[in-house]
C-alpha cells in the first residue's frame, strides 16, 4: 500500500485519535481536526490536496456535508469516506467534484483500510494513474 495524505474530520476525540494513530502508523500523513470549522480554517491556509478525506457526517457547527463541499470546490480532496451513524446510503450522493463513499458506525480498522483502499484506487483508475 502506498502512502495517501489523508484528512479527519471528526468531533469524537477516540475516533479521531484511533484513526489518525493507526493510519500513521501504516505510513500515511495524517492531518486529524475536530470540527467542520477547523477543516475548513485548514483548507482556506491553502493546505493542498488529500488524496482522501474522512469526514463525520454529523458533527455539530459546520456539518460534514458542508465540509465535503468545500474540499470539492477548492479540489482539495480526491476522494472523501464518509463515516456516520447514519443507515441511509444516499448521503453524500449529492456532493459534485468528489468521489465519496460511506461508512457506517462501528467499523472496525480494518475495513476502514479496505474501505479507503477500494475508493482511492477507483479515484486513481478514473483519473488514469
Amino acid at each position: 500500500m502506498d502512502s495517501w495524505n489523508v484528512l479527519i474530520v471528526d468531533d469524537e476525540v477516540e475516533i479521531r485519535e484511533v484513526v489518525a494513530e493507526y493510519l500513521d502508523a501504516l505510513g500515511h500523513q495524517v492531518r486529524p481536526v475536530s470540527s467542520g470549522r477547523q477543516a475548513i480554517d485548514l483548507l482556506e491556509q491553502g493546505v493542498g490536496r488529500f488524496d482522501i478525506a474522512l469526514v463525520d457526517w454529523q458533527m455539530p457547527g459546520i456539518s460534514g456535508r458542508d465540509v465535503i463541499l468545500e474540499l470539492g470546490r477548492r479540489n482539495a480532496a480526491a476522494a472523501v469516506l464518509i463515516i456516520t451513524g447514519h443507515l441511509s446510503e444516499s448521503l453524500g450522493r449529492s456532493t459534485p467534484h468528489v468521489r465519496t463513499d460511506i461508512i457506517h458506525k462501528p467499523f472496525s480498522l480494518s475495513e476502514l483500510r479496505e474501505r479507503m483502499a477500494s475508493l482511492v484506487a477507483e479515484v486513481r483508475e478514473a483519473e488514469g494513474r
